[in-house]
């Protein structure tokens, strides 16, 4: 699978990631350094532990690279979630695994897709 085929799979704007990037050299370096990104496993565990002020900044994270790397499904979904941790209070545990469920899904769909890339 080419660069341009994997955005393409996963419904992402191929041109505006290389717009930003200039190469599909340095798309394909950027996208491969994103499968060792721990954000997205820091937000699991952090979502578990109910610990939602780590999970703010790991779903934050999560979010600049998805958005710097085209990866929009998963950029917005991070960023729903995002949105909904900010600030103090109390958090609704039931409303963060529904806005988890769309980042989850649309992790895995990036992924399983990297795997495919040449």
């Amino acid at each position: 699978m080419t660069v341009k085929e994997f955005y393409s799979t996963i419904g992402a704007d191929y041109q505006n990631v290389l717009s930003r990037l200039m190469k599909d050299t340095l798309v394909l370096k950027f996208l491969n350094k994103y499968k060792d990104d721990t954000s997205f496993d820091k937000l699991e565990k952090s979502v578990k532990a109910k610990n939602y002020e780590e999970a703010f900044s790991a779903a934050h994270t999560l979010k600049g690279l998805a958005l710097n790397l085209g990866l929009s499904k998963l950029g917005g979904a991070a960023s729903d979630l995002t949105e909904y941790l900010r600030g103090s209070g109390v958090k609704d545990a039931a409303k963060v695994e529904r806005l988890m469920s769309p980042v989850r899904r649309y992790q895995k769909e990036v992924l399983d897709n990297l795997k495919k890339l040449s």
